[in-house]
């Protein structure tokens, strides 16, 4: 597998963890009583996430 297929392939890894995260927080915001501390560590997964795919798309332009 070449460098560049890799590189989009852990991309579409991470935004789909992303897309996963966001439905856990959505759930979690319709519970009665919602767990912030949860709520705060996804999305600081998705942040550090986001940020890694910023820096790899950097990485692919030529």
């Amino acid at each position: 597998m070449g460098k560049k297929k890799r590189e989009l392939k852990a991309i579409a890894s991470w935004q789909e963890r992303i897309a996963e995260h966001q439905q856990k927080i959505e759930s979690e915001m319709k519970r009665a009583r919602p767990r912030w501390y949860l709520i705060e560590f996804w999305r600081k997964q998705i942040a550090a996430w986001e940020e890694q795919i910023k820096r790899k798309k950097r990485r692919l332009k030529p």
